[in-house]
């Protein structure tokens, strides 16, 4: 099983949203943290439960975060569709006026961006399973 978010006393979280699908219920979870006590992330978190509320699998589906002093967003969206499969858009943007490369000289034009679609697919049994990944660049 996926490791389970842990809750801090200063952590905030918010059950938001719940359904069934294939009699597995599904609860997204909002909450923030920090990654390095400075920077504070926003996460969305779907959590795949039995019919006796144990839980059988968790995803973190959206992360949204400023990195590198307010130069790079990170953030994603998501579709959850009526078969089963969730579209995950996720989404690398630049906010500066200058070229930005790695060390092994990738990177992105001025304020480029880059985009990932996962999909995954909601089991019978409560697990999430990747099915595809495609990368695109704008």
């Amino acid at each position: 099983m996926r490791k389970l978010a842990r809750f801090n006393r200063n952590d905030s979280y918010y059950s938001t949203i719940y359904f069934s699908y294939r009699n597995i219920l599904y609860k997204g979870i909002f909450f923030s943290n920090y990654t390095d006590n400075v920077t504070p992330v926003f996460f969305f978190q779907l959590n795949s439960y039995d019919l006796n509320g144990n839980i059988i699998d968790v995803i973190v589906l959206d992360k949204r975060v400023y990195v590198d002093g307010n130069e790079v967003l990170y953030f994603d969206d998501l579709t959850i569709q009526q078969n089963g499969e969730i579209l995950v858009s996720k989404h690398e943007q630049y906010l500066l006026d200058y070229e930005l490369n790695n060390s092994q000289d990738e990177g992105l034009g001025k304020g480029g961006a880059k985009y990932k679609i996962i999909t995954y697919q909601m089991s019978n049994f409560g697990i999430f399973k990747k099915i595809k990944n495609q990368l695109s660049t704008i």
